[in-house]
């Protein structure tokens, strides 16, 4: 059995899920892939909001202020991973 995560709250560090950006360039003879490393900044999240999507669906994101930042910026709650040393 495995145990709910916590939901995000506000005043939570959070980061960004872990994922590779994949990049793609195009040779003469096709396709090249490569993937880039991305650092995962640390943030706290300031307030929660619901949005509605073009299907009527409620979506939640999160106003994160990143660590060496002045402005938050707006992220999908699916998309950040809380830390576990934050509560």
């Amino acid at each position: 059995m495995t145990l709910p995560r916590k939901a995000i709250e506000p005043g939570d560090v959070v980061t960004r899920n872990k994922g590779q950006e994949k990049v793609f360039t195009g040779t003469t003879q096709g396709r090249v892939r490569y993937f880039r490393k991305r650092s995962d900044p640390e943030g706290t999240v300031l307030d929660l909001t619901v949005k509605v999507n073009s299907r009527g669906h409620k979506i939640k994101y999160a106003n994160v202020l990143w660590d060496g930042r002045a402005d938050p910026s707006l992220h999908a709650v699916n998309r950040l991973k809380r830390k576990l040393d934050s509560k």
